[in-house]
């Protein structure tokens, strides 16, 4: 969402990643991902993409890894563990699609949804 122009703002998006608000936690860390390689705020993405009781939190969450691209590198694995572990159909949805995306392997047509969709990330481990 924020780009380069939120460079400047960086000590304040920092704080918001302590925000009571976890949508407001999500937007600051994708843009702290994108901004600072290697930045922790790709832990505070993907924990709230494992763990958050709102599933609107962690698609939110999972559509932010999918937008750092290959920032989320280093957390696809668990990605990809923490969407064949939910029973959220729009969660295993967005999971499928964002573990392919990241993993270069996605392309129109494949099965991403259902059973298909977690037997093809089953294959991925």
């Amino acid at each position: 969402m924020l780009g380069e122009n939120a460079r400047p703002a960086i000590a304040d998006l920092e704080r918001m990643l302590g925000d009571e608000l976890p949508q407001t936690c999500v937007v600051a860390a994708e843009a702290l991902v994108k901004l600072v390689p290697g930045h922790h705020a790709l832990n505070v993405l993907i924990e709230l993409y494992e763990s958050h009781p709102v599933v609107k939190v962690r698609l939110h969450a999972i559509e932010a890894l999918t937008h750092v691209g290959a920032a989320a590198a280093p957390v696809v694995e668990r990605m990809r563990i923490a969407t064949i572990n939910t029973n959220d159909e729009y969660l295993l949805g967005a999971g499928i699609y964002a573990v392919l995306v990241l993993k270069g392997l996605y392309k129109p047509g494949i099965a991403t949804v259902g059973d298909a969709g977690v037997a093809l990330l089953r294959t991925l481990a």
